[in-house]
């Protein structure tokens, strides 16, 4: 995902938007679609990061050589539980 920061003319209306909103240039064409957060969703937001030990991931990425798993690997894995049955 990309990430564009607005300047105070665009948050000003944007933050009127309270609802999924169409953003469409003067020709009518569909630029993009604006979803804002909602208040439910940045409660959940900040509780998430709250339970995040950052201490914790930064050690076990260490401990891993800084590597992750591919996520093709991942899938494969994924898909050979549910054959499992």
């Amino acid at each position: 995902m990309s990430t564009i920061t607005a300047d105070p003319t665009l948050l000003q209306v944007l933050s009127q938007m309270k609802e999924k909103t169409e953003i469409r240039d003067p020709d009518g064409n569909l630029v993009g679609v604006y979803t804002p957060t909602t208040e439910v969703e940045k409660s959940l937001i900040e509780k998430a990061c709250m339970l995040v030990d950052r201490a914790e991931l930064e050690r076990r990425k260490s401990e891993e050589g800084g590597k992750g798993i591919p996520t093709a690997e991942v899938l494969r894995h994924l898909e050979s539980l549910g054959n499992a049955k």
